[in-house]
C-alpha cells in the first residue's frame, strides 16, 4: 500500500483563507462551464457486447489482454515508446465476470467503499453505477525516494464501475495534476459504456485487472 501524504497545512490567517476560498468558488464555475467534446468514437469492450465512447484525438490500444484508451490519436501511438507512453493519459478497461446480478451488485459496493472518498452512485443505461474522483498518493517503485525521481507527489484517481447483470465493467485513469482538467471527460468517458442485455455466462472468465499505478515504472519516466 502506498504511504498516505498530507498535502494540507493551516492557513497563517483567516484573512488568507478567505482569499483562498473566494479564488476557489470564483474558479469552479469557470471550469464547470467548458464544453466536453462530442464522444463520436466507440470501440467494443472485448469478450462482452458493451462498447464505450471517446472523442476526437483519443483512440484505443491493447496491453496484452487488457483495453485502454489514450489520449492521441491511432497516428501518434506509434511514435510512443516505454518511456513516453506512460506520460500519455491512459484509461484502463477491465471486465469481471461475477457468479450473478446479485453478486455483480455487491462488488459494485465494495469498489464504492474503496478508500475514505465516497463515490457518487448512479445509473449508465439503466444499469446501476458508481463514480468517485480522489487524489491519491503517487505510487512509487519499492525503495524509491520521491525525490530522487520527476514525478508529482499525488494523482488524481478518475474510476467508473458498472454492474451490467453479471459483468462489472470499470474505467480507471490516474491524472498528473497538469492533466486535471480531463477528469471531466474521463468521466464522460465512463457514462458512455453502452450497457446492453448481456447473457449470464456469456465471458468464461475475468478479464485481468489493470495495474493500479499508471506510474509503476517511474525511473522510465524520470529524466536522465
Amino acid at each position: 500500500m502506498s504511504p498516505l501524504r498530507v498535502f494540507w497545512h493551516p492557513f497563517p490567517s483567516v484573512t488568507a483563507a478567505l482569499f483562498c476560498a473566494a479564488a476557489i468558488f470564483v474558479a469552479i464555475p469557470a471550469i464547470a462551464q467548458q464544453p466536453l467534446p462530442p464522444l463520436n468514437h466507440n470501440i467494443q469492450i472485448s469478450g462482452t457486447n458493451l462498447t464505450v465512447s471517446f472523442p476526437d484525438g483519443w483512440s484505443a490500444a491493447k496491453q496484452n489482454n487488457l483495453q485502454k484508451l489514450l489520449n492521441v490519436t491511432a497516428d501518434q501511438q506509434g511514435a510512443l515508446d516505454s518511456t513516453t507512453i506512460n506520460q500519455v493519459v491512459q484509461i484502463y478497461i477491465s471486465v469481471e465476470t461475477r457468479a450473478n446480478a446479485d453478486d455483480a451488485l455487491l462488488r459494485l459496493r465494495q469498489i464504492g467503499a474503496e478508500g475514505s472518498s465516497p463515490a457518487k452512485s448512479l445509473t449508465i443505461n439503466g444499469f446501476p453505477a458508481v463514480q468517485r474522483t480522489r487524489t491519491i498518493a503517487t505510487p512509487l517503485p519499492g525503495g524509491t525516494a520521491l525525490n530522487t525521481v520527476a514525478v508529482p507527489t499525488s494523482l488524481d484517481e478518475v474510476t467508473t464501475a458498472v454492474a451490467a447483470n453479471n459483468l462489472i465493467v470499470r474505467l480507471e485513469a490516474q491524472l498528473t495534476p497538469d492533466e486535471s482538467s480531463l477528469a471531466p471527460l474521463v468521466l464522460a468517458i465512463g457514462q458512455s459504456v453502452q450497457t446492453m442485455a448481456v447473457p449470464i455466462g456469456l465471458n468464461s472468465g475475468s478479464a485481468p485487472l489493470f495495474p493500479r499505478g499508471r506510474h509503476h515504472s517511474l525511473s522510465k519516466i524520470a529524466p536522465s
